[in-house]
Parts: C-alpha cells; structure tokens; sequence
C-alpha cells in the first residue's frame, strides 16, 4: 500500500515502481470512476448528504462533491462520503487484483487510507510518502491551479496522515529531485523483494 497527504509525490512513486514491473490501484482515479460504474453510487452519496451531486445534465459532478468535502466545516460529511465510497473502492481493488495473477507484486495508492482504515488483506506493506509542506503547497496549487488557501484547505482535510503511523513499513521522502527519488524507489525495491 503506497499513501502520503496530497502533494506528497505519490503519483510519481507509483510511477517508478510499475517501472519496477508493479501494476498500480490509484484509488482516487479509480474511485472517480465507480461514480459511473457502480449503479446507485451516486444516489447513495445524494441520500446521505441530503444535496445533489449531479449537474444540470443529470451527470455526476466532481465539483459539487469536491464543495461538500472540502468546504467550512465539512468533516460530518466527508465521512458520510468516505463510509459509502470506501468499501466499494476495497472491493474493486480485490477484483482488479485477482484479474492481474501474473504480475510480481501490485500496489494501492490511496491518500487517505490510514486515517480511515482498511482490510488487512490489502497490503503486506505500507509505504508512506512524505514532502516539506511548502512543497506540497507548491505541488497541489501547481497541479490543480488551485490558491494557496484551496491548497492548504485541502492538505488540511486530510490531517491524520502522519508519518508516525505504527502501521507504516516504509517512508519514503519526495521533497528532493526525480533523480533523488529514483535511487530511493530501487533501494526500497531492494528492501521488499
């Protein structure tokens, strides 16, 4: 299981360990796409939060989602979210697993994922991303044209993810260069295989 606060470098760790021949579960992108996938979803989410998520074409919106999680005083309905979401992200993760017997080993990338629990059988280990906080800041306004306020609205959303977490096997720290980065993912590969 690979995870860190937004920001952190994820995305590029788990670009670098599918080099390694790792096949990757980005649970955000994934989860993204069960609003569609998985009947009800949607209605779900709606029923809980007593808000609609869909836009003026009836498709789910990112948006309106993102205004209720993220908001003012949000935490009671982040949860809501993260109750009904997560379970369904578990159980695509297992079945995108077992499709892929082939590959030497998978890796679930998931940012919130120790704040919020999950099964044991997911991961033999966890590896944790982290980054100096102004990089982050950086990264995420970068990425998302996001304000630096949005940004640490964002970062601070997902306070709880702590490097100090017992269950964390591995840290891996992204606040340097791609180079840097790179040298640290072959000695962890090293250390895992």
């Amino acid at each position: 299981m690979l995870t860190g606060g937004i920001g952190s470098g994820k995305s590029a760790v788990s670009r670098l360990l599918a080099n390694h021949g790792g096949a990757v579960y980005d649970s955000d992108s994934m989860a993204k796409s069960l609003y569609e996938r998985v009947p009800g979803l949607v209605g779900r989410l709606e029923e809980a939060l007593g808000r609609p998520l869909r836009g003026a074409d009836g498709a789910f919106s990112r948006g309106l989602l993102a205004a209720a999680i993220f908001g003012p005083d949000s935490g009671e309905d982040r949860k809501k979210v993260e109750e009904i979401v997560h379970p369904a992200v578990f159980e695509d993760y297992r079945e995108w697993r077992q499709s892929l017997p082939e590959v030497p080993f998978t890796v679930f990338e998931s940012a919130i994922v120790l704040k919020t629990g999950y099964p044991e059988m997911i991961a033999d280990y966890v590896i944790f991303v982290d980054a100096p906080l102004e990089v982050r800041i950086e990264r995420v306004m970068e990425r998302d044209g996001a304000s630096r306020e949005a940004a640490l609205a964002r970062i601070s959303a997902q306070d709880g993810v702590d490097p100090g977490d017992p269950r964390i096997d591995f840290i891996v720290d992204n606040g340097g260069d791609l180079e840097s980065l790179s040298e640290k993912i072959e000695i962890l590969i090293e250390k895992i295989r």
